[in-house]
């Protein structure tokens, strides 16, 4: 069956070194907005969802919400805990 099923646009975060993936495609802190905006034009659901970790620093996490509250994007966060 071939419907479409809602899931956001997924930016996972990690730390030490810094990267950014948007969808599993690892992409620069400073295309990060542009990409987000790309996947988001094959989404029917205009949603974020946040994955770092969770040694991630707070003020990272927050510039990834400026592009979603600039944007009028839904904003989720899930942090990973390290085994």
């Amino acid at each position: 069956s071939n419907q479409s099923i809602k899931h956001p646009v997924v930016v996972s975060i990690k730390t030490n070194p810094d990267v950014f993936a948007v969808n599993q495609n690892i992409v620069p802190q400073e295309q990060l907005e542009s990409e987000i905006l790309k996947a988001m034009e094959t989404q029917t659901d205009k949603s974020v969802l946040i994955k770092a970790d969770q040694e991630v620093p707070a003020r990272i996490i927050v510039d990834v919400l400026d592009i979603g509250s600039k944007n009028q994007l839904k904003m989720g966060i899930s942090t990973d805990k390290k085994k």
